[in-house]
């Protein structure tokens, strides 16, 4: 099953738990028909095709609302464009403490189906697998709060404070459609102590569960433009003045500076976990990752201890995809970098050093959060 069944028994596990403790006896769900629901929830919100760019995520979201009101849900819609509309649901607690959010969003980032071997939006159940645009980001994380709440409410579970269902547009680079509008014109109907959403994961090995991550936090971005100036000329003549030559060897000196590692409350905590649990070799790398991390190691760990930065030029859909273009005027080659940098004075530095670079030029690009540290 995909990681949905998993994150919705995690979340449902972590209440029913806690309350079965209580002294108020709590009926346990039908498991095996609680997961065959939730893969049935998770097949056919992939079906949906909700690519952002264009942006049409209302076929999910009308689904969403038919399901939790069918449940006795009350559900409320709201949108800033009739197609991009967001869901909000609130199962009512005693009002002891403030309310839980759960949340994920049904947009998806747009694809290229012909380089797919299984359909991007048919959702096909293959070797143990579910195949589709979405299945891990973030259609995996409806399913689990959508199967959440439905399970909260049908087993009558007593509640000390009341959790609120959100399911939002537009998390692909076009958050003025969805949170943005929550959060400045919506806020009181998500307004909560807690909120579980994305990020964080379930780690198994051998089938087995070996530990759990919680992000607290998220790195933000920044653009950065490299514009290398050059004239025009002729296939037959090459020349020295190349601006693409130029702007290459710019891109060759950033991509040989490694950024120093720093760690933080969050991440120093998590390594001194991870080694507590990990073979000796691992471990002893986890506690001495401040003196041991290179561009050898795991990308995802490096992404945590340093800052990163990835030359590329923006997609439609504005996560930036790693490759270089030529401006379409001819006097100049450009190229985009997306950083998440403290330190970018030091980058600039470096890329100063190259003697045939014009300009180095910060632009104010909005861009969205890009993971998180956990």
């Amino acid at each position: 099953m995909s990681r949905s069944g998993r994150l919705f028994l995690v979340v449902s596990c972590a209440v029913f738990g806690a309350q079965a403790a209580s002294a108020q006896r709590v009926r346990q769900p039908d498991w095996p028909a609680a997961e065959a629901e939730a893969l049935a929830h998770f097949q056919a919100l992939v079906r949906m095709d909700t690519s952002d760019p264009p942006g049409n995520e209302r076929p999910a979201a009308e689904y969403l609302k038919q399901v939790l009101e069918r449940e006795g849900l009350p559900t409320q819609v709201f949108a800033v464009e009739p197609h991009r509309p967001n869901v909000v649901a609130r199962l009512k607690g005693n009002g002891a403490k403030r309310p839980l959010l759960i949340m994920a969003h049904t947009d998806v980032v747009n694809v290229d189906p012909k380089k797919w071997t299984h359909p991007p939006f048919a959702a096909e159940r293959a070797d143990g697998y579910i195949y589709g645009r979405g299945t891990t980001d973030d259609k995996d994380n409806v399913t689990a709060a959508l199967m959440a709440i439905l399970l909260l409410k049908r087993n009558n579970v007593p509640l000390d404070r009341d959790v609120i269902f959100l399911a939002e547009a537009g998390e692909e680079g076009n958050t003025r459609f969805g949170i943005e509008p929550m959060v400045n014109d919506h806020y009181d109907t998500i307004d909560a102590e807690y909120c579980i959403a994305e990020v964080g994961n379930v780690v198994r090995a051998n089938g087995a569960v070996r530990y759990a991550t919680v992000a607290t936090g998220e790195k933000l971005s920044k653009g950065i433009d490299l514009i290398a100036h050059g004239p025009s000329g002729h296939g037959s003549i090459p020349l020295e003045s190349n601006a693409v030559t130029h702007l290459s060897r710019a891109i060759a000196a950033i991509t040989k500076w490694q950024p120093p590692v720093v760690l933080n409350a969050t991440t120093r905590t998590y390594f001194e976990r991870l080694a507590s649990i990990s073979p000796p070799e691992q471990a002893r790398q986890y506690r001495d990752m401040a003196k041991t991390a290179s561009w050898t190691m795991v990308s995802r760990v490096l992404g945590l201890v340093r800052d990163q930065l990835i030359a590329g030029v923006f997609g439609a859909h504005g996560v930036s995809i790693q490759s270089m273009q030529q401006k379409g005027e001819g006097d100049g080659a450009h190229l985009i970098f997306v950083t998440h940098l403290a330190r970018e004075s030091d980058m600039l530095a470096t890329v100063r050093g190259v003697r045939e670079l014009d300009l180095v030029k910060q632009v104010g690009r909005p861009l969205r959060a890009i993971g998180a540290a956990s």
